[in-house]
Order: structure tokens, then sequence, then C-alpha cells
């Protein structure tokens, strides 16, 4: 399992000024950060996508298959479950916001590039909790440690 971090553009505002020097996937919440928290729970390699100018320091991991999930997500087991049973060209959505996807190499560029150019087949979801603002982090922090 090859297990990319997304931002997500649109909303990457809502996380200023903390992503202006790093994607949200590297923001910590409790002890870990939200990539470390993934790998932890996966037992498998983790990367960032994040702003073109990050890619310098944070380079993504892309293979021929990858998952795709929104860095924001914070891991639980069941999230993990539904993500590893993805097939490719499927997703996930949320209130048709989509917050994971297993891709090829080409799709997961276009995905970063334009979230809405990819046709994906959606799942079913697990509850989730997810970084949407700056104050979650610490709000939810008694949760993650």
């Amino acid at each position: 399992m090859n297990l990319i971090l997304s931002d997500d553009l649109e909303n990457r505002m809502d996380l200023l000024p903390l992503t202006f020097t790093r994607p949200a996937g590297d923001l910590r919440v409790g002890i870990l950060t939200i990539q470390d928290k993934w790998k932890h729970l996966s037992g498998e390699q983790t990367s960032l996508l994040g702003d073109p100018y990050l890619r310098l320091k944070y380079t993504p991991i892309v293979e021929d298959d990858n998952f795709v999930v929104d860095s924001r997500l914070l891991p639980t087991a069941e999230l993990l479950a539904e993500v590893s049973q993805l097939q490719k060209g499927e997703g996930i959505t949320i209130d048709n916001y989509l917050i994971a996807a297993r891709l090829d190499g080409d799709d997961t560029i276009s995905f970063y590039n334009d979230r809405k150019s990819l046709s994906l087949n959606t799942k079913a979801h697990v509850p989730i909790s997810r970084i949407n603002n700056t104050w979650d982090i610490f709000t939810l922090n008694e949760q993650e440690i």
C-alpha cells in the first residue's frame, strides 16, 4: 500500500498560517503528526502531496497503485480498513467531498491538479475526524493523545 496524504487546495486556506511552510499532514495533533499516525496505523510508507512550492522538501512518492487520502483526516482503524478495500478508480466521499481514492500513477497527479477531472465510483464511508480549522488542532488534542 502506497499511502499519499494530499492537501486539499480549496480548503487549504483554512489552516493558514500553519500550512504556509508544511502540508497539513505534517501538522502535529496530539503527540504525533497526522502523517506519523497514518504510518503507525497502516505500517506502510506514507508521503505528502502539498503545494508545488513545498515539493522540494515534501516530495510525494507516486507508484503505479496509490491510496490518496485527505491529509486533514485523523486515521482510525475503521477508516483505514475502508480505504484498504478500495479498488482502483474507487473513492470515498462525505457530503460530495472526496476524502480518499485508489488511483494509478497518472491519476494521482491529475487528482492533485484538478479533483473534479476524475470520475470515480464512490463507496460508503465511516465516521471521520478531520482538521477543518486551526483550532481543531487543539480541540482534538485530547482524543488524539
